[in-house]
């Protein structure tokens, strides 16, 4: 299967009502019914693919949801995890039929913050773990 991404840029809304900023989010699928989507601070650099990493010279962290999409459409976000500046996961899913199936982090670099199921977890450089996905995390 070929990975495709795209970007979508967006108006994120702050807690200033009147007040807008702009964002970008990226998206890759990684399997036919799963994909994940990258949430750019402005000045950020990202690069997507294996694997996803995040420039040393970032001042924030990325914030990536893993999404799976229904076979209606509809989006939910199965599981977050952030990129630290410099830090570097490898990230591949199976999907599950119909929704599911597994998440696969190999972390190159940094330490990667992981929330699935309502909890978070903190994986360091060398970690590869393997975690089901589940349709309602929370």
């Amino acid at each position: 299967m070929s990975r495709v991404f795209f970007l979508r840029f967006h108006l994120l809304l702050n807690t200033w009502p009147s007040a807008l900023c702009a964002g970008i989010e990226v998206w890759q699928q990684t399997s036919p019914t799963t994909w994940t989507i990258a949430q750019l601070p402005t000045g950020a650099t990202y690069s997507t693919g294996s694997p996803a990493t995040a420039a040393a010279s970032n001042t924030a962290p990325i914030t990536v949801d893993v999404v799976q999409m229904d076979a209606a459409g509809g989006a939910t976000v199965v599981a977050s995890f952030e990129l630290a500046p410099g830090a570097s996961v490898d990230v591949t899913t199976q999907a599950g039929a119909p929704v599911g199936g597994e998440v696969r982090f190999h972390v190159l670099r940094g330490r990667i913050p992981l929330r699935l199921g309502g909890r978070t977890r903190t994986f360091g450089p060398g970690t590869v773990t393997r975690l089901q996905l589940e349709r309602n995390p929370d």
